[in-house]
């Protein structure tokens, strides 16, 4: 069965843990970084590239889950 993905949306894979990737489809591949909460901490695993457009994604959806702050 396929699952179809939304790229604009966070995606809690499991409790605490979100998938924050999207499909570069001009790079011709995905970049897959992660958000795991626990206990009040946050901890953010590759973040993607330096490049802004990048940045902004994982951005957006961070702030979709928690404040930056």
């Amino acid at each position: 069965m396929t699952v179809k993905i939304d790229p604009e949306k966070a995606i809690e894979i499991k409790d605490g843990i979100w998938w924050l990737g999207w499909p570069d489809e001009d790079a011709g591949f995905s970049n897959n970084p992660y958000l795991i909460i626990e206990e009040g901490e946050a901890v953010l695993i590759d973040p993607g590239s330096r490049l802004d457009r990048h940045w902004q994604w994982v951005k957006k959806k961070i702030e979709s889950i928690i404040p930056l702050d």
